[in-house]
């Protein structure tokens, strides 16, 4: 069996998990060079650092809560934080977390992602608001599998196209024409977004 076909057997095998897939994965885009794919896998595995665009999948709807010394409460957007744009801003929020925390927090807890916000961010809300506190972003469960899913079906629908093409990868290997041919596929897969859109999960 070919590196591709075994790719694709584990992408459509839900007892795999997206952090293995991803390993296997990159081994089969490092032998084709394909370049912009293996630097979205890279990503996926290590998270996305703070000013880098991420993928479409990746901009969740959240809930922006306040502590209030006991429990965390949803945030109340009033005038002065609307005028300010403050609540269209954290109507979504991209999730940077590597594959393996998402699919760690899902296994293995009932609770949604928190992420706090950074000083800055605190900082210009302290100077809109008239009380200062820990604030924080709340995602559902379902916005992290819905992240997952995503992954894994990106790699299944390119592990697809690269056996339409003829690549297979036998004997763990490839040829300087499967190279050529992968390289050439139209990669478009996924969508980088600078300004963040709601995705609904």
């Amino acid at each position: 069996m070919g590196l591709v076909t075994d790719l694709q057997k584990d992408a459509m095998n839900e007892n795999v998990s997206v952090t293995n897939l991803l390993r296997k994965a990159t081994v089969v885009a490092k032998k084709l060079d394909v370049g912009k794919l293996s630097r979205w896998m890279k990503n996926e595995r290590e998270g996305y650092s703070d000013g880098k665009s991420v993928p479409r999948y990746r901009v969740r709807k959240c809930t922006l809560k306040a502590f209030d010394g006991q429990a965390w409460k949803p945030v109340f957007f009033d005038n002065v934080l609307k005028n300010a744009g403050m609540e269209r801003h954290y109507e979504a929020y991209p999730v940077r977390n590597s594959v393996a925390d998402l699919e760690a927090l899902y296994n293995e807890s009932k609770r949604d992602l928190m992420i706090f916000l950074s000083g800055e961010e605190h900082r210009i809300f302290f100077s809109l608001m008239n009380f200062q506190t820990q604030l924080a972003i709340f995602f559902g469960r379902t916005n992290l599998l819905s992240i997952l899913n995503s992954v894994r079906d990106t790699i299944l629908e390119w592990a697809l196209d690269l056996e339409k093409q003829g690549i297979l990868g036998d004997d763990m290997s490839f040829t300087n024409e499967d190279r050529q041919k992968a390289n050439n596929m139209n990669i478009n897969y996924f969508e980088n977004v600078e300004n963040i859109q709601v995705q609904q999960g």
